[in-house]
């Protein structure tokens, strides 16, 4: 480990994976559920952008990049907006999901369910490692 960022919601290690010589970063977040969450999307693209490697974050997110990934209530449109400009402006992939279409819910009958939890990854990893897809 070459270093550790930490912030509010969210902890960052940069390093070398030795066997392919690649410096890169991995991170966990957890994305506010309110009005902050525009604030955070900034401080977080500002920390990665000052590091300048490529990156690999998971966590709650928070946030749902389209309506299919929401079943049962209102939708935060500018919400999705800013994740997806987000996702899009640090070049990252969301990576799918095996197994299931939610990572979430609630204990309403019938319940809302959605997709909070992911992985975004810069394709550098991608292409770096075959499993992935």
């Amino acid at each position: 480990m070459e270093s550790k960022i930490e912030g509010e919601r969210f902890m960052l290690v940069v390093g070398i994976i030795k066997h392919i010589n690649l410096r890169c970063g991995i991170g966990t977040v957890y994305t506010p559920n309110d009005d902050d969450r525009a604030l955070f999307w900034e401080e977080l693209a500002v920390t990665l952008n000052s590091v300048g490697v490529p990156w690999c974050l998971g966590g709650d997110f928070n946030a749902v990049r389209r309506a299919e990934e929401k079943l049962r209530a209102n939708y935060n449109y500018n919400a999705m907006e800013a994740f997806l400009d987000f996702i899009k402006n640090q070049g990252l992939v969301d990576l799918p999901m095996v197994g299931g279409r939610f990572t979430w819910q609630n204990n309403l009958s019938p319940p809302t369910r959605c997709r909070l939890d992911r992985f975004l990854v810069d394709p550098v990893l991608i292409t770096k490692f075959e499993g992935i897809k």
